[in-house]
């Protein structure tokens, strides 16, 4: 039986957050806002803000690290859980549930010119 989904949601983009956000509180359980490993994430707080008015379901703010402590574990509750938002998100939640390290190297990196 499907049930109402949790969802982890963290972006760079608030815009594209907004849109996210939007369409899945018709139908979350729950949303859990996390921050990226990632220069330009946005805020959990901002996020947050972006939620609307007549969302039903519970939200938290939390980390990847706290929502998968250890590797083929995690602490959201609900027994349907969707990550969305961001690709580097997805990287980080699939590191995190195998038990891997996400090589620093292999990250997009805004350089500063001078």
């Amino acid at each position: 039986e499907l049930k109402s989904p949790t969802i982890i949601l963290g972006s760079l983009s608030l815009s594209r957050a907004e849109s996210l956000i939007k369409t899945v509180s018709d139908f979350a359980e729950e949303m859990i806002l996390v921050s990226i490993d990632h220069e330009r994430a946005i805020d959990p707080k901002e996020l947050q803000k972006l939620i609307p008015k007549g969302f039903s379901g519970r939200t938290k703010i939390s980390s990847v690290k706290e929502l998968f402590p250890a590797p083929h574990q995690c602490t959201a509750s609900g027994v349907q859980c969707v990550v969305i938002g961001s690709l580097y998100l997805a990287g980080e939640v699939l590191a995190a549930y195998h038990g891997k390290q996400i090589n620093p190297h292999l990250q997009d990196k805004l350089i500063k010119i001078l």
